[in-house]
């Protein structure tokens, strides 16, 4: 018996298959989808690989290697295996890194762990933390991270994505101290309490309801658009379908964008539905999503929440594919193959399954609600707030033009009035800035010059409470400078705002006033995002200050005020979605505003008024803003008008990275066949230096997703063939439909 199998960790250049023989006393064992470890290469390197296909006899030339073993990891179903080759084919991954979404993390099983703890006091540690020793602000978080108590080393890589050297390096210069421990398997609870009851449906919701539920019997596949304003309770009207599919003994998978979201979706779910619940998202430990992942394979669960890699809950049959807030980037995987966009894959299973897909949202993706107009998905609209008492708040913009010269000009007059009277009503405000840190960057009064990052060349934000200047590209860090490197100077200006000023404002303008600041500094700890939005839900403070993550889906009764701080920042991108990402998030944050009986209001500060993001946001007009994007997208020929794919290179020497991005566009414009194909650049990125790398880009325009699959796939061909296409001090990065356009 031969065996033809996949590699499971390979690049592009070795994406084949590879024949094996079957030893006899595997032969029960070796079936289509299970792991095997084989010899691989000349040294024999020991490799796990994807049995793909079985057959009787082999023709070939080469002398054939025999399957070691059974590898220690669980086999893929059929259905898994046809979602893995749809994968490869779609985003021209490796069959290897389509398997891998779909294998369960290990569980520790009661085996020895590491675990960090911090080996000095606290104090001891931030004055290590304020000193010149720490050049990456990795170490600094890692530190942090264990001010909460001792962690499992996984788990902390997990939470701060420092790698196993930085752990090690901590350790080796004393600041931490790493032990082993034997942490046992935890059990998923027994019986969880079921706490709530349907509510009763608006007439809207339940027009939605009862025609999905139509559908769902049909079992036959759809998409759906769940067009509804901030508050229109689209959640409710997911969980009466959920309920509906699991009457019928059915599964479902509900999509949240963010982690921060997961803990209050899972409340809700749980509070219906109990332990027939899953939770699945990379910030659950290694152990934790083990045991879901089993419950889901083992049939204990009925509903699977969760972030992106959530789309891959190992159900067998799924009836139901919910995707909330569908608008966000952050269903689309840009760092590392495959680049899967989770809306794509749902239909992959969903056509499997003959299931509905639901993309819920206030503020659609303009390429799906183009979709929506044209018939290939079902569009349902949500008009009213979910609650009789509920209003969507009435939006002021700020011209802040007008503002120069009266104050610090963070906050508006208007806004700072506002604010007051919320504190003297004891009602909740949340101020959204789109930045993180103290300052954007920190500029020398003297001579002009701006602190920059020695490796990306870009300004680097300013840090208060740690004393430090960050670069957020690449982690660079440095203690804060008393004097200019360029002219000694000791004067600074302090350029821009983030979270952390907004934060310092705030306690300076109402003494005695609690705020809670919520980024990606604030929550990179286990079960941060939840504690913060517990703590501002209980009423324990003023003012929630945060990036995106508090834009959306988070609902607070006593919140009836929302600042936005700068809006023009967000619509200052390097990106041809910027307008509609800034209306999207302008909206979403809004939305946050009177969820309940008490009125909410909005004031959105900027000093480009008139730009018609900012001015649809205002005016609440889904469809006015989507009348004139849809314009501009077809005039510059953007999707949904055609499909874009991007190849992206970088290195250490900017002139070389050139040259390799020049010598692909060769291969690529002689591949082209179609009118209806672009192929542009080198450009430099948006971000043209990160970490010491030089980046150039290639952008492809394709009329057709098809025409650009096939365009990419004779590409990587070709590159194969030739070691000229292939340096190993430069990097090569290819996405089909790429996030983000820096």
């Amino acid at each position: 018996m031969i065996a033809n199998v996949y590699l499971l960790d390979s690049n592009f250049i070795y994406d084949n298959k590879y024949s094996y023989i079957v030893p006899k006393h595997l032969a029960n064992d070796v079936s289509e989808g299970v792991f095997v470890t084989v010899p691989f290469g000349k040294g024999n390197k020991k490799v796990a690989a994807l049995v793909w296909e079985l057959q009787e006899s082999y023709s070939g030339e080469y002398e054939l290697k025999e399957i070691q073993s059974i590898a220690d990891i669980e086999p893929l179903t059929e259905k898994e295996m046809v979602l893995a080759r749809k994968m490869h084919e779609t985003y021209l991954c490796t069959i290897g890194e389509a398997a891998r979404c779909m294998i369960p993390p290990e569980g520790n099983k009661g085996r020895l762990q590491n675990v960090a703890k911090l080996a000095g006091s606290e104090e001891e540690t931030r004055q290590i933390i304020k000193s010149e020793e720490f050049r990456n602000i990795k170490y600094i978080k890692v530190l942090q991270a264990l001010f909460e108590g001792p962690m499992l080393t996984s788990e902390l890589m997990n939470a701060t994505q420092a790698s196993m050297y930085i752990i090690n390096k901590l350790k080796d210069n004393g600041h931490i101290i790493v032990y082993k421990e034997r942490v046992l398997e935890e059990e998923k609870p027994k019986n969880i309490e079921i706490t709530s009851e349907p509510l009763v449906l608006n007439n809207e919701q339940k027009a939605v309801y009862e025609e999905v539920c139509r559908m769902i019997e049909k079992e036959e596949f759809a998409e759906v658009l769940l067009h509804g304003v901030t508050g229109s309770g689209k959640t409710e009207v997911y969980m009466q379908l959920i309920a509906k599919v699991m009457e019928k003994g059915g599964n479902s998978i509900l999509l949240v964008p963010e982690i921060s979201l997961t803990p209050q979706m899972v409340e809700r779910l749980t509070g219906r539905f109990g332990n027939k619940v899953a939770i699945l998202h990379s910030r659950l430990t290694d152990n934790e999503r083990n045991m879901e992942w089993k419950s889901i394979r083992r049939g204990e669960v009925s509903v699977a929440v969760g972030a992106r890699s959530c789309v891959f809950a190992p159900f067998d049959n799924v009836s139901l594919f919910i995707i909330d807030e569908e608008q966000e980037d952050t269903y689309k995987s840009d760092d590392l193959a495959p680049r899967y966009l989770a809306h794509e894959v749902c239909v992959m299973r969903a056509k499997m399954n003959g299931a509905i897909v639901i993309y819920g949202s206030a503020t659609p993706n303009i390429s799906t609600y183009y979709r929506a107009t044209k018939g290939d998905v079902h569009l349902f609209t949500l008009k009213q707030r979910a609650k009789d008492v509920s209003l969507l708040p009435p939006i002021e913009i700020v011209d802040m033009r007008r503002e120069m010269g009266l104050g610090d000009n963070m906050f508006s007059q208007r806004l700072l009035q506002e604010m007051k009277k919320n504190l003297e009503a004891n009602e909740q405000t949340v101020l959204f800035i789109n930045r993180r840190g103290f300052s954007r960057n920190l500029q020398c009064q003297s001579c002009g010059k701006t602190m920059k990052c020695r490796r990306c060349n870009i300004p680097m934000t300013l840090h208060l409470k740690q004393e430090r200047i960050v670069c957020h590209y690449c982690g660079n860090t440095a203690p804060a400078p008393k004097t200019c490197p360029h002219c000694k100077s000791v004067s600074f200006i302090r350029k821009g705002i983030g979270t952390e000023k907004v934060e310092e404002a705030l306690k300076k303008q109402f003494p005695g006033c609690t705020v809670v600041r919520m980024d990606t500094d604030t929550t990179s700890v286990k079960d941060g995002h939840a504690k913060m939005i517990q703590k501002f839900r209980d009423e324990r403070a003023d003012f929630l200050v945060g990036t995106q993550m508090i834009a959306k889906g988070h609902d607070f009764p006593l919140v009836t005020l929302v600042g936005v701080i700068n809006a023009d920042s967000l619509i200052n991108l390097q990106d041809y979605r910027a307008q509609e990402k800034a209306y999207q998030l302008l909206t979403q944050v809004s939305g946050r505003a009177g969820r309940d009986e008490l009125p909410g209001r909005v004031i959105i500060q900027a000093y480009n008024i008139d730009d018609y993001a900012i001015e649809c946001a205002a005016n609440g007009v889904y469809e006015d803003f989507y009348r004139n994007e849809i314009l501009v997208r077809q005039k510059l020929w953007y999707p949904p008008f055609c499909e874009i794919g991007a190849v992206r290179f970088s290195g250490v020497n900017d002139k070389d990275v050139y040259d390799m991005a020049a010598l692909h566009r060769k291969v690529l414009v002689g591949l082209v066949k179609d009118k209806g194909t672009e192929v542009l650049g080198p450009t430099r990125s948006g971000i043209p230096k990160i970490n010491n790398k030089y980046r150039w880009r290639l952008i492809v325009k394709c009329s057709d997703r098809d025409l650009l699959v096939d365009l990419f796939r004779e590409y990587l061909e070709e590159i194969r063939k030739d070691n000229k296409y292939v340096k190993n001090d430069i990097s090569m990065m290819y996405d089909i439909n790429p996030g983000f356009m820096i």
